[in-house]
């Protein structure tokens, strides 16, 4: 099994994100498929989750 580990930040902060701008909030996909999903639709899947505008800052691939 493989993941996708993405971290943002929300355009429009608030809370202890709003305090702190290193720190990111995060959101992971785990995918079964063989080969790994493509980029296209792990967006997808995050952009459907994630519904306030938002700063991708980093995105990880590997194993579950």
């Amino acid at each position: 099994m493989s993941k996708t580990d993405i971290s943002f930040r929300l355009v429009k902060e608030k809370g202890p994100y709003l305090e702190n701008k290193k720190e990111t909030r995060g959101f992971s996909l785990i995918h079964s498929s063989n080969p790994k999903l493509p980029f296209k639709e792990v967006l997808k899947e995050f952009y459907s989750s994630v519904l306030e505008p938002t700063i991708i800052h980093n995105i990880k691939r590997g194993q579950s």
